[in-house]
Parts: C-alpha cells; sequence; structure tokens
C-alpha cells in the first residue's frame, strides 16, 4: 500500500488535481495532468463559518452566498463529463475555456495547470468567474468507498497541510484566502462521458473539498477607460499531507489567465 501510494505521489508532482477512489478495498488514486486538485468532518463543514460582511476583497463575492456551494460540486460534474480534447481543465492555451460555462452562461469555471501555465480568454461582460485555489475530490464507485477517500482528501485539504495560497486580480492580491474552503456536505453523483480526462469509466459518487473564489463580473474596459477590458488573474497553492500508512501526499498548482472581458 505505502510503495503504491508514493508511485502516486511521484507521478502527481507535475499534476493539478485528483480524483481518490477506492475499488475493491485496493487504495487506487486517479490523477490526471489537466486543470484547476482540517480534519474536518461534515457537520462541521455544515456550520463552519463564512466570510463575513466586511469583504476585504471587494470583488469577491462574499462566502455566505449560496453560489459557492451550488458552483463547487457543479464544477466536478462539468469537468468530468467533458472529453479531453474539449476540456478546460486539460487545455494549455486557453482555446477550451467558453466549454467552462455554466449551464446558465452567466458563470465561467476556471481551472488551475501545472505551474507556468498561461491561458488566454475571452467572456462576456455580465460574466462571474468561478475558480479553484487548490481542490480535490474523494470518489468512490459506492457510497461506502468514496466517504472513506473523502475522509483523506479533508486531511489533504487541511488548512495546515495547505500552503501558499494566492490570488492576483490585476495585480491586487486577495486575502484572507484561507477562509475561502469549501466541503460537500453530501455525496453527489456524477455520470462521466467516455474518454473524460479522469479516466473515470462509470458512475461514480463523490464529495468535493478545497479553497474556492467566485469574482463578480468584471470592468469591460480598462484602467485607461479603453475597451475592451484587459485582466489578467493569477491563482496558485499547494498542499503536502501525511496520510500515514498511505504515505505523503503533495502537489502544487500555478496559472496566469489573460481575460478580455467584451
Amino acid at each position: 500500500m505505502q510503495t503504491n501510494v508514493n508511485k502516486v505521489n511521484r507521478m502527481h508532482k507535475y499534476q493539478i488535481y485528483g480524483i481518490m477512489s477506492m475499488t475493491n478495498k485496493t487504495i487506487r488514486t486517479t490523477l490526471v495532468a489537466m486543470l484547476a486538485v482540517t480534519l474536518a468532518v461534515s457537520a462541521v463543514a455544515a456550520t463552519m463559518p463564512y466570510a463575513d460582511a466586511k469583504n476585504s476583497n471587494p470583488n469577491v463575492a462574499p462566502l455566505n452566498t449560496k453560489k459557492y456551494e451550488e458552483n463547487h460540486e457543479k464544477w466536478w460534474e462539468l469537468m468530468v463529463t467533458l472529453p479531453t480534447d474539449e476540456n478546460p481543465f486539460t487545455d494549455k492555451t486557453g482555446e477550451n475555456c467558453l466549454n467552462g460555462l455554466s449551464e446558465s452562461g452567466k458563470i465561467i469555471y476556471l481551472a488551475g495547470a501545472s505551474p507556468e501555465t498561461v491561458r488566454e480568454c475571452t467572456i462576456a461582460s455580465d460574466t462571474k468567474i468561478f475558480f479553484p485555489i487548490i481542490n480535490i475530490a474523494g470518489t468512490g464507485v459506492t457510497e461506502e468507498d468514496a466517504e472513506f477517500f473523502a475522509g483523506l482528501t479533508e486531511i489533504i485539504m487541511d488548512e495546515d497541510n495547505v500552503f501558499d495560497l494566492s490570488v492576483t486580480v490585476d495585480g491586487v492580491e486577495l486575502e484572507n484566502l484561507e477562509s475561502y474552503r469549501i466541503q460537500s456536505n453530501e455525496l453527489f453523483d456524477i455520470e462521466p462521458v467516455e474518454g473524460n480526462p479522469f479516466a473515470v469509466p462509470e458512475e461514480i459518487f463523490a464529495k468535493s473539498d478545497g479553497y474556492w473564489i467566485l469574482l463578480n463580473p468584471l470592468s469591460s474596459s480598462d484602467k485607461n477607460g479603453d475597451e475592451p477590458g484587459d485582466h489578467t488573474i493569477e491563482f496558485s497553492g499547494s498542499t503536502e499531507a501525511d496520510l500515514g500508512e498511505f504515505g505523503v501526499f503533495s502537489f502544487e498548482t500555478a496559472v496566469t489567465y489573460h481575460i478580455t472581458v467584451e
């Protein structure tokens, strides 16, 4: 078991997200070369304090909005139901960026990537922007398996095991990022598409965990008043967690988006 996890961890050094799962009681971790991955229990997550009304990040939606809870699981559902060649998660340049639009078309899901990835994307002026600074999902083909791996992902995303969280929007650093952790309270199910970048072969149960940001629509003009509005979003983070008999699990993510708002 130790050897398997260490092997997976070495692979993960150059990757971003993971879906941790268990089949036939044998640990299997499927990691993907793609984008945008407290030892708390679900009861704690349900009552976890959100950022209060004194929002130190003025263009960021406060955490007491239901939009965070509604969208962090939808983010996973979208990423697993798009094939690799159309997926924003595997995209290296931004060409698949608009495939990350929500069903309403009012929110676009960005994703992390291996360090030094740069993407370009053009969006409408009324589009909100939702992305994980760093995240992971615990999954399984049965509810029991998914709950087991969700316990491990809670450790991986514990604030004591997450480092160097950073988000800048047009050169302005966001603050108090550790308070933007969002976790699933209940399992949700995902029916993957064939050829998805996570190589998920069948319907799974999942719990999402990570640190998420929801930006209100950016200006369609730049600081000089010229149109269209050109913006830069950079976000990054890393984690290293001791999972006991399963070894040490670590990864990092960093990406730059050049966003044009029209």
